[in-house]
């Protein structure tokens, strides 16, 4: 038996905690400066104000959170790929499920009469060929997952 390889890459949310100091002639201005920093952003205030010195900064792990789809504009959070980082493939998604279930109603009628057999001149043309474009999704429904994949695999640019 072979040995596939895969890999997940999931979105999270997580608190980064960045510790650094700020020059003031007073605690009170030294406050000010902090808190200003929440709209002028930290690591853009460093390189303008030699007052201010980021140190180290560190992931705070207790903190990771998956996010939702919709937490993230309905753009996808889970991917998972064949293959390796450098040269991998995604099969499957946490927005559009698996890839050739998502590749299927993308494809033009010249690729489904070339994938399926069937011809659109074998179907009513009225209302924009919607008995062959059924009778195509129809053909896809039969097939086992497995089916689907080597369709997918063939087929796929």
């Amino acid at each position: 038996m072979v040995c596939y390889k895969f890999y997940q890459d999931t979105k999270h949310t997580i608190w980064q905690r960045t510790r650094f100091t700020v020059e003031a002639p007073t605690e009170e201005e030294a406050i000010r400066k902090a808190a200003a920093l929440i709209e002028d952003g930290m690591f853009d205030a460093e390189p303008e104000d030699d007052r201010i010195r980021i140190g180290e900064s560190e992931l705070l792990f207790d903190t990771l959170s998956a996010l939702s789809t919709e937490e993230n504009d309905g753009e996808t959070t889970v991917e998972i790929y064949s293959g390796t980082p450098r040269r991998g493939r995604m099969i499957a998604e946490n927005r559009d499920g698996v890839a050739w279930d998502a590749w299927w109603p993308e494809l033009d009628a010249g690729d489904m009469e070339r994938i399926t057999g069937l011809r659109r001149s074998d179907f009513s043309t009225e209302k924009d060929c919607e008995d062959f474009i059924a009778a195509c999704i129809q053909w896809w429904n039969i097939h086992s997952e497995t089916e689907k994949i080597a369709v997918w695999k063939k087929y796929r640019e």
